[in-house]
Order: C-alpha cells, then sequence, then structure tokens
C-alpha cells in the first residue's frame, strides 16, 4: 500500500470553520493535526510551493489512531495516508484538500504478528 500521505479532513470540520479556500496557503491557517511533529507539515507546504510559513499552534498526536478520530470527528486538517482513507473519501466522510502528496516513496505493509513469542531467556544477558 502506497505510503502517499496528504491533507484530508470531515466535511463537519469544512463546515464548522465555514473555511472557502483549501489551496495550500490557506491551509496554513486552519486547524492542523500533527503526527508526532510538524516535520511533515513543513514538508508538505514546502513541496506545494508556499515556501517558508509559521504553523499556528496545533494537536500533536503521538498515536496515528487518536489523529484519525480527531480528524474523522472535526476536530482539523491531518496529513494522512490516502489509501487508508480511500473508502472514506469515496464514501464522503473525509475530503482529500489536495492532489499534492508526500512520502510517495514509502510503502505500508501489513504485519501480523507469529502466534509464537520469544522466551523471556533470550532476552537475558548472557
Amino acid at each position: 500500500m502506497s505510503g502517499r500521505v496528504a491533507p484530508v479532513c470531515s466535511p463537519r470540520y469544512l463546515e464548522r470553520t465555514q473555511h472557502r479556500g483549501v489551496a495550500p496557503r490557506a491551509l496554513a491557517s486552519m486547524d492542523l493535526l500533527h503526527a508526532l511533529d510538524k516535520g511533515d507539515w513543513i514538508s508538505w507546504f514546502k513541496k506545494a510551493g508556499v515556501g517558508t510559513i509559521r504553523l499556528r499552534p496545533g494537536n500533536i498526536f503521538e498515536d496515528f489512531g487518536l489523529l484519525s478520530s480527531a480528524l474523522l470527528f472535526g476536530q482539523g486538517v491531518g496529513l494522512c495516508p490516502v489509501e487508508l482513507f480511500a473508502e472514506d473519501i469515496a464514501r464522503g466522510n473525509v475530503i482529500q484538500l489536495s492532489d499534492i502528496s508526500i512520502h510517495d516513496d514509502r510503502m505500508y505493509a501489513p504485519y501480523s504478528p507469529s502466534t509464537r513469542h520469544p522466551k523471556p531467556s533470550s532476552f537475558a544477558n548472557g
């Protein structure tokens, strides 16, 4: 699955805030949701050609599940994996605000831990 991320938000957020424009510079005035830090947004604005921009304070989430929930409940705009939200985008639960994306070279892969777990003794120094 592609790791490409782009700005998305819920229609509820756009209604509540009455934002009209979704041009890259207009996004800077929105409530941006951050995953771990503001680095991805800085990279996104640079790629969008906005140049140096001072980001408003915003919520920083250490867990993508929390960021996703905040986004779906209309708390702001997040940079999210487009393929991960494809179903929500198709249903109209989420709106992709721009085709400009970052992390185009990254991929997600499903992971399932094995049913066998290492013995605690395998972690001991010995």
